[in-house]
């Protein structure tokens, strides 16, 4: 795809010109401006596809539209149309009309508002009635931007997209808080994305420019539809994570070319199929199960599910068996309506053909029933799997046919399945272990049991008496939410070391790993060089390859992800790249980066181009960054001598790259007491002073105490302080081993506690 880089010619608005250049550019294409009306036939001739948005609509740039569109339907390039404001004056209406009647589009990308107004121009109806002009006037503010949402929820929507499709011919893309695509005989809901999308100007025009690119990257139109606006949602949500929930617009806005970049980088065809998660393990966590026996008098099935969602409930599974297949159908739309309101997946119980034609989600499938590969077969790749087991066996076999998560039980006894037999003990965990796919518990669970299921590796809890019989079904819902998020808690944390290797065993991934056990938090390591060291110094270094470390870190973030990761020893501004990449692409959290750059002796640890790519690529990733005093000397240009010298340092590394700073007193400036700034707030965190000449790997245990204190959910002064304390206990111990500079113990505590 990049090497190709497929040209979308956009005659667009000068608002968003900047930002549809760019968005192409990240996701790997390029974008062509020309809309003088000399020149836009000829450039569409040597594009992929045409892009027409209707956002500062004049005669000069609708003439360039027509001519650039009946340029392209002549040599069968596929064209995308973003009407904006189209029902905002009836100029703009007129001038959508006249596009609509004479070029031929694949693809329309509108919100909900505009799909209404091409409608009413399709259907020609007269508008100009004052009743009409109250309804334009009451939408006035619907008009713009890619998540505005008007009147319209599930089957609504759906049926909104399907009659345009059916109109124009075309497949119609209506955006929103949940997106709904159609070429008027199907549809697919997209839901996903981040909050504050509704707040960025030209959202809806960037997402009509990957429709025109998926089209000429050579995706048949609804396919380009459906890849363009799972990316964009993915895309979104990457962002949220590395701007944080408290960042800002500013931060937001640039990181969403950021994230689809980085999404990117392997071709825009791997991106759409990595997007296509259909189910992840966060919709699992409390994952209702209907049973309409324990609806009491006034209640309705939907309106217990709504309430039930509105406080915890993430996934619903509609299982009425009894009912008539009519009634069934009904029930299912009626629920689907409910659910995609909030995001909420709907998943049929047994029966795939109540899926396909409810427009539901997706069916799970019990081993008497219909068979996973078969329900794929039938329903197709856009639908939710799920399947019942019992034994590993089954749930290879499950994962292996193209389940999407798994249903495992019954894990206590339950009474509504006479068929249903209790699992033996230990084999929710075999299963979970054995599987990639999320495993949900299910079988006689509730608020009393559900604890039980600590450490046992589900993804969440299926509960229906529990939810359903429940006399106050949103407490009932709120408790069982909490003990899953609880018992989730409780599972071991896990922390990354990014690092160099000490064969002594005192700095360096080996002191990583004995401090983060000690602390009680899972070690895994990423290995960035082997060193031939002891303590009397550093005699061979050997790099890993930029790809053996990309492979390292992908084996750990798609198996165990971890809680939060520190970086260490990096010799190369290559290997820094690398893992600034993987850890974007992942949404890594809790970083803790010790800019090992400057050795307590002074010596430079790191070529100058590599203190660059430091800079620019790794610092602004960072929750904390901890340099001793020479490296705050190097990242800041300061001479730091005094107290006084820190506090500036600190403020200038903690602005510089908006992170936290915790810079190392040492060095004889302010003996053992360091210094953590906090957006500008400055804490001193005093330390006691240890007479010991055995420091070897002070910088690394330190930090790596912080990653592991991180993980387990302190907030960032407790964990600083936890850290110190344990160093003081690793320093204090005495062990003096070797002949030079020795290292600590890091089992102090173990010894302590014997």
């Amino acid at each position: 795809m990049r090497e190709g880089s497929v040209k979308v010619h956009c005659i667009t608005n000068p608002v968003t010109m900047q930002d549809t250049a760019n968005i192409l550019l990240a996701a790997g294409g390029s974008a062509i401006m020309a809309q003088a009306a000399d020149e836009v036939e000829e450039i569409t001739e040597k594009c992929s596809a045409l892009l027409l948005n209707t956002g500062v609509p004049d005669p000069e740039r609708l003439e360039a539209c027509l001519l650039a569109g009946r340029r392209a339907n002549v040599l069968q390039k596929p064209v995308v149309l973003d009407p904006v404001g189209a029902g905002a004056g009836w100029y703009r209406r007129e001038a959508v009309g006249k596009l609509l009647k004479e070029i031929k589009f694949s693809i329309i990308r509108c919100n909900q508002a505009e799909a209404e107004t091409l409608l009413s121009i399709c259907k020609d109806r007269e508008a100009k009635t004052a009743e009409a002009d109250r309804r334009h006037d009451s939408k006035q503010a619907a008009f713009y931007g890619v998540e505005s949402d008007a009147s319209y929820s599930g089957d609504g929507l759906k049926e909104l997209a399907k009659e345009l499709a059916r109109e124009l011919s075309c497949t119609v893309f209506v955006s929103g808080s949940t997106d709904v695509i159609s070429d008027g005989s199907c549809a697919e809901m997209i839901s996903g994305g981040d909050p504050r999308m509704k707040r960025v100007t030209g959202g809806g025009c960037m997402l009509s420019a990957l429709c025109a690119l998926f089209c000429g990257a050579g995706f048949p139109p609804y396919e380009a539809a459906a890849a363009a606006g799972r990316l964009w949602k993915r895309t979104a949500e990457e962002a949220g994570l590395r701007t944080g929930e408290n960042g800002g617009m500013g931060r937001f806005r640039m990181e969403l070319f950021n994230a689809l970049d980085l999404l990117c980088r392997k071709g825009l065809e791997k991106a759409a199929k990595e997007t296509k998660k259909r189910i992840c393990a966060e919709q699992l966590r409390l994952y209702a199960v209907t049973d309409r026996r324990w609806l009491h008098p006034g209640e309705t099935l939907e309106s217990v599910v709504e309430e039930l969602v509105l406080n915890g409930v993430s996934c619903v599974q509609l299982r009425e068996k009894k009912l008539p297949d009519k009634l069934m159908l009904e029930e299912a739309r009626r629920l689907h309506e409910v659910c995609a309101r909030y995001g909420v997946p709907l998943i049929i119980n047994d029966r795939a053909d109540i899926a396909r034609l409810s427009g539901a989600d997706g069916v799970h499938v019990g081993t008497s029933d219909m068979g996973v590969r078969e329900a794929r077969r039938y329903l197709g790749d856009k639908f939710i799997i799920g399947a019942s087991v019992h034994t590993v066996e089954e749930a290879l076999l499950a994962e292996a046919a193209g389940a999407d998560y798994l249903g495992c039980g019954a894990v206590f006894g339950t009474d509504s399945k006479s068929d249903a037999s209790k699992l033996p003990e230990g084999m929710l965990s075999k299963i979970c272990r054995a599987v990639k796919i999320p495993v949900v518990a299910i079988g006689g669970i509730n608020e009393e049991n559900i604890a039980a299921l600590s450490g046992r590796g589900a993804a969440g809890a299926a509960v229906i008496s529990a939810l359903f019989a429940a006399e106050e079904k949103a407490h009932a819902a709120r408790k069982l939410r909490a003990a899953v998020s609880e018992w989730r808690r409780e599972q071991m944390k896990t922390a990354l070391s990014i690092a160099g290797s000490d064969c002594s065993g005192g700095a360096g991934i080996q002191a990583d790993i004995k401090t983060m056990t000690a602390l009680g938090v899972y070690a895994m390591t990423a290995i960035t060089a082997l060193t031939a060291q002891n303590t009397t110094g550093v005699f061979d270094t050997v790099e890993v390859t930029k790809e053996f470390l990309c492979a390292q870190l992908d084996c750990i973030f798609q198996d165990i992800p971890p809680d939060a990761v520190k970086i260490g020893m990096m010799p190369s501004g290559e290997l820094m790249r690398v893992t600034a990449e993987r850890l974007r692409h992942y949404g890594a959290r809790h970083i803790v980066l010790d800019p090992v750059m400057i050795s307590t002796s002074g010596c430079r640890l790191m070529q100058a181009d590599a203190e660059a790519v430091l800079c620019d690529e790794l610092i602004p990733l960072a929750e904390l960054v901890t340099p001793n005093i020479p490296e705050a000397e190097a990242l800041t240009g300061l001479k730091i001598c005094t107290p006084a010298d820190m506090e500036e340092a600190a403020r200038t590394i903690s602005t510089r790259y908006r992170c936290s700073v915790l810079l190392k007193g040492g060095h004889c400036v302010n003996d053992a007491n360091d210094l953590l700034c906090r957006g500008g707030q400055l804490t001193w965190i005093r330390g006691e002073r240890i007479d010991n000449p055995n420091t070897h790997g002070t910088g690394c245990t330190l930090s790596s105490a912080i990653t592991a204190e991180l993980a387990l959910g302190y907030p960032l002064e407790e964990a600083v302080r936890r850290a110190k304390e344990y160093l003081s206990d690793a320093l204090r111990d005495g062990l003096d081993l070797g002949k030079g500079a020795g290292p600590m113990n890091h089992a102090c505590r173990i010894r302590q506690n014997k």
